[in-house]
């Protein structure tokens, strides 16, 4: 009896190239099943001789460099269930699979592919996993496209913004899906009356597509197992029901950017407290809308598990509740551009997750029992919406700006030493800067500005080497920049409206102007001898910079910080 042996071959991670594993492989390629070369350093277009290695059923060549298309001889792999080809920078369409008829998972995500996707797609009857996302296919999707993938339970085209969708309202999908994903795909205006039969939800994400309806009575009644939903972006209005008691068990919910009326269940504005009871929730983003009232306590002690937390641009107002402080795995807090008042809290560096040196865990993972899916959330960044995908468990943020707190900043929050961000402007903060703020070394971004900050700048901000935005314009500091090389990589801008200010950070800008015509330096002298009484002053802060450079600069330069607040410029003259 003759014996019939078929290969299972794994090189994941390896560092291996085109040139080194594909000729040897081929030798003996004829009795490969299995073939795993995922997460290496594979480059140029897909051998045509993979297409022909008969008994292949299962293929991974996500994460590496391939380019090119699809070769034409994959139509060869009749046997094949599971096809992967995630993560690289493939071109071209996908027509070639469509004849697959074995096939029960395809991802393509994360590629350059294009072209319509036509009807065929629709009769892979075994397929259970599709994802085209993150590519740039187009056409408009029909009832036609699913028509027999009555096995199919995750469908990801997102970010494909070409795609759009024509269902009729009555239909009636052949599969139930757990995991969908139509991100900037055009699925609106009319929020999709089709999801109503889908009673296995786990993860939905519609964020930017297009609706424009209120949520229908019924989605909330659509399954109790959805725990991660996306429906930012949208113009989805009407009123919000008691969320806990349809999903208690969410994990993660956006419905950030767009129009909710104020009245939610019972509640005028207010945050419904109904949230309380998602004491599984991880991510809340409830920015850009227009709820008011004050941050309620419950938050802190009913919402442990927080990574994100964002209340940003609403209408709140009270002071900063302490149990916030009991969130010790917030990563992201948020409550800028309200009318939040009082003191910031002490017990800030209670928020041991921006003070342990270590890599969270508390993140969202949607993963199928094949493929690790989804991490991440869109966090505001330096004044821009950004999307932190695959690394939001790096990013501490602090933003409490633009609200009307005062009193000193804690010292305390100088422990939160990974915090990477932190931003405090545009508010009535007084006193001085925390002597100890050098200690936050993992500072990437920090911005103080337009506050009523006094006293010196602490030589310690010197040992914020990472930064990369820093502001402390518009306050009322005094003396002498700290003479550190970092400190001089940044604008003028960062210190102007700080009338008592100076040191050679200003000499990026001096230097611009340091070619004024001897001339009108002298016009300037004169000037200044002409209005003895003002000149006497301003020359005494002079000498007092001059003293503090004398031995960072030039022997017998002066350099002469004049800031003019109302303006919101700096000028700056040269004395040889």
């Amino acid at each position: 009896m003759l014996l019939i042996f078929f290969l299972t071959l794994g090189l994941t991670g390896n560092n291996l190239t085109s040139s080194s594993v594909f000729p040897w492989l081929f030798n003996f390629s004829s009795s490969l099943s299995y073939l795993d070369i995922n997460n290496n350093n594979l480059q140029g277009p897909i051998p045509n001789a993979i297409g022909n290695i008969a008994p292949l059923r299962y293929l991974f060549l996500q994460e590496n460099q391939l380019e090119d298309g699809i070769p034409s001889s994959f139509g060869n792999l009749s046997s094949i269930e599971v096809l992967v080809l995630s993560d690289n920078q493939l071109t071209g369409t996908i027509s070639v699979l469509l004849s697959l008829s074995s096939l029960m998972a395809i991802d393509v995500r994360n590629n350059l592919f294009n072209g319509i996707l036509t009807e065929r797609i629709g009769s892979l009857s075994k397929l259970e996993y599709l994802d085209l996302g993150t590519n740039r296919f187009e056409g408009v999707i029909t009832e036609a496209h699913f028509f027999s993938l009555s096995r199919l339970y995750c469908l990801f085209l997102d970010y494909n913004s070409h795609i759009s969708f024509n269902l009729s309202s009555g239909w009636n999908p052949p599969f139930q899906l757990q995991y969908l994903g139509l991100r900037d795909c055009k699925l609106g205006p009319h929020f999709p009356t089709w999801l109503q039969t889908q009673k296995a939800l786990y993860y939905l994400e519609i964020s930017n597509t297009e609706i424009q309806d209120p949520f229908p009575d019924w989605f909330w009644d659509l399954t109790p197992k959805l725990y991660n939903l996306n429906a930012s972006h949208n113009n989805i209005h009407g009123v919000l029901p008691d969320l806990s008691s349809k999903f208690s068990a969410f994990s993660y919910i956006d419905l950030s950017f767009n129009h909710f009326k104020l009245f939610i269940t019972n509640f005028t504005g207010e945050i419904p407290a109904s949230l309380r009871k998602c004491t599984s929730l991880r991510f809340a983003d409830l920015s850009e809308n227009k709820f008011s009232g004050e941050i309620p306590a419950w938050v802190g002690d009913s919402l442990s598990e927080l990574v994100l937390l964002s209340l940003r641009s609403n209408q709140l107002f009270g002071t900063i509740p302490l149990n916030l402080c009991d969130l010790t795995c917030l990563q992201v807090l948020d409550i800028s551009l309200n009318k939040i008042s009082g003191a910031i809290p002490n017990c800030l560096s209670n928020l041991t997750a921006m003070v342990q040196k270590v890599e969270f865990e508390s993140y969202i993972e949607i993963q199928s029992s094949r493929f690790n899916h989804f991490e991440g959330a869109e966090v505001t960044w330096k004044g821009k919406e950004n999307d932190f995908i695959k690394s939001l468990k790096l990013v501490k943020l602090i933003d409490l700006s633009s609200n009307i707190l005062d009193g000193e900043i804690p010292t305390e929050i100088t422990s939160l030493v990974t915090l990477v961000g932190l931003n405090l402007s545009r508010n009535n903060l007084s006193g001085s800067l925390p002597l100890k703020i050098g200690e936050l070394r993992s500072l990437d971004f920090l911005d103080l500005s337009r506050n009523h900050l006094s006293g010196g700048i602490p030589v310690s901000l010197s040992q914020l080497d990472q930064l990369g935005m820093f502001d402390l314009s518009y306050n009322n500091l005094s003396g002498r920049i700290p003479f550190i090389a970092h400190l001089q990589t940044f604008e003028s801008s960062a210190y102007v409206g700080n009338s008592g200010l100076c040191g050679p950070s200003t000499y990026k800008t001096m230097s611009r102007r340091r070619n004024l015509s001897r001339s009108k330096v002298q016009r300037k002298q004169k000037w200044n001898r002409k209005s003895r009484t003002r000149g006497q002053t301003h020359h005494s802060r002079i000498l007092h910079c001059y003293d503090t450079w004398i031995h960072c600069w030039i022997l017998g330069s002066i350099w002469d910080f004049t800031a003019q607040q109302s303006r919101g410029s700096s000028h700056f003259w040269v004395v040889e």
